[in-house]
């Protein structure tokens, strides 16, 4: 099987390729990650059983590498979503990207592809990986996370899927105290629904990645906490909310407008009737609460 051919493929079924190099490298360099930056994981029991979208802050590239090492712990076979320059840099890095799963993403344009692979893989029963702000993001600013874009959101509310909120702490330390590496907190928190959030299209959308935002600052907090014993400052969601990248989504999607799509987003429907078939629900609330 060609390389390419490989993206959109669940881990598991009867269109599912050999994962050989997956299943073998996730677990060894799971070991490694863990033992050197001596990762401490919370809140494994928040994760919910079907597929979900893992959605955590970013600030270096090891935090990809993390999550995706941690899979096994928190019993989801994750497709992470990477940005298409990270395989045209190097042929080596596109071979393992396509050999552990990942979705190349078009960043800045209406990725149909990207879409309409992301939609089969969870209703395949795997799950996503996505941050985002959709880049690194520096903590420069006190605590505060870089502006998000709201496809995940989309995601979720198209396909009926929870986001479960990560954060991660330590991993910006890393080159500044080399050769001493900083020890890394992980935190998951509890998953966030799409029934939650009222509203049209576009606010639902808003709404929704507002929260994860928040929801993920919340988590870097109790991490930190858990780290070191003591918060410098709370972090907390970027001011604003990108709308036109949700914007381009939608239409991608037949949002708004009717709009002719491609064989691969054919069965794209509106975009506030999620596929149900493929999603979750909420836990149903305790009257008596």
């Amino acid at each position: 099987m060609k390389m390419r051919d490989r993206v959109g493929k669940p881990y598991q079924g009867p269109d599912a390729p050999s994962w050989g190099f997956f299943r073998v490298a996730v677990p060894v360099v799971g070991w490694a990650v863990r033992t050197i930056f001596r990762v401490k994981v919370a809140g494994l029991d928040n994760v919910p059983d079907g597929p979900i979208i893992i959605s955590g802050n970013h600030v270096s590239y090891v935090d990809g590498l993390l999550l995706c090492t941690l899979q096994r712990k928190y019993r989801h076979q994750t497709h992470f979503l990477i940005k298409s320059e990270m395989y045209e840099a190097s042929s080596f890095l596109a071979w393992i990207f396509h050999h552990i799963g990942s979705i190349p993403v078009e960043r800045g344009t209406a990725d149909r592809r990207m879409i309409a692979d992301c939609e089969k893989l969870l209703k395949a029963g795997d799950s996503l990986g996505i941050f985002p702000e959709g880049r690194r993001v520096r903590d420069k600013t006190g605590g505060e996370l870089g502006e998000a874009l709201t496809g995940v959101a989309f995601l979720s509310i198209r396909n009926n899927i929870p986001i479960v909120p990560v954060g991660i702490v330590g991993t910006s330390e890393i080159t500044a105290h080399l050769p001493r590496l900083p020890r890394v907190f992980v935190r998951i928190g509890k998953p966030l629904y799409p029934e939650q959030f009222e509203g049209a299209r576009r606010e639902r959308m808003d709404a929704m990645t507002t929260a994860v935002m928040a929801a993920i600052a919340a988590q870097m907090d109790e991490a930190e906490l858990a780290r070191t014993g003591r918060l410098e400052h709370k972090h907390q969601a970027g001011a604003t909310v990108k709308q036109k990248m949700g914007e381009v989504h939608a239409n991608a999607a037949g949002g708004d407008e009717p709009t002719t799509t491609p064989d691969s987003c054919a069965s794209c429907d509106d975009f506030g009737a999620p596929s149900v078939e493929s999603g979750q629900k909420a836990p149903e609330k305790d009257p008596s609460a």
